[in-house]
């Protein structure tokens, strides 16, 4: 019997950036790619579950890139340009597992859920420090 995989990267208090609806979306998202991991085990469809972080990621970061807007946010570009590249991947391995030349597996999955850790516990929690110093949530 083989040995259950390993967790995957997620959210937990370390990561919050302090702007509850993004925290909120951001737990959402760790558990859209839980439910991606839960497809390769026959529960649902990888490429429903890959649609569906792609749809959930889009609308995450608009909300999230149109506040750093507002706020004036030095960093907003990078954020938006990292954003940008995670859509691509994620929409370029849809597309690949839609025509059948790409295949979802605990590799992709784990990776996926890496840069996405890295990323809101990086850069996203470094926005929430900012507007925290100017009294901003």
């Amino acid at each position: 019997m083989a040995s259950p995989p390993p967790p995957l990267p997620g959210w937990d208090e370390s990561c919050t950036v302090g702007v509850p609806e993004l925290d909120d979306q951001h737990r959402r998202l760790f558990r859209a790619l839980e439910g991606l991991r839960a497809s390769l085990q026959g529960r649902g469809s990888a490429l429903e579950g890959l649609e569906g972080l792609l749809r959930d990621c889009a609308e995450h970061f608009a909300d999230e890139e149109q506040l750093l807007a507002r706020v004036g946010y030095p960093r907003a570009v990078q954020q938006r340009v990292q954003h940008r590249v995670f859509l691509g991947r994620v929409r370029r391995l849809a597309e690949g597992v839609r025509g059948g030349t790409e295949a979802v597996g605990e590799g992709t999955v784990g990776g996926l859920a890496a840069w996405f850790r890295g990323h809101v516990c990086g850069l996203d929690r470094e926005y929430g420090e900012w507007l925290r110093g100017r009294g901003r949530e």
